[in-house]
């Protein structure tokens, strides 16, 4: 496998009187497919990851449209850190000992 070393366009975003948003999200990932960085790898089936550690507010139709929209897919694992009464690593009964 190559690997490419790619220069990535700087983009940033200042929402008003909050953080993150699943519209902050959205538009990073359309800056990147706009890049087309990974046509090539859409193309051999491989769907491109985002790892996110965001406030559940972050969650929004928008965002999950975009990401599942079949024209550019992504996988998008999440993390949210005040949540861990929820659920937490560890707490399926498959992992648990492990």
């Amino acid at each position: 496998m190559y690997l490419q070393r790619v220069k990535v366009p700087f983009i940033s975003e200042f929402p008003e009187g909050r953080g993150i948003s699943g519209h902050i999200l959205t538009n990073i990932l359309k800056h990147l497919d706009d890049l087309k960085l990974y046509d090539n790898d859409r193309e051999n089936d491989v769907i491109p990851l985002m790892l996110v550690v965001v406030h559940g507010s972050c969650f929004c139709l928008y965002f999950f449209q975009y990401i599942c929209d079949k024209n550019h897919k992504w996988t998008v694992v999440f993390g949210v850190p005040y949540e861990t009464s929820l659920w937490k690593v560890g707490d399926s009964e498959e992992q648990k000992g492990t």
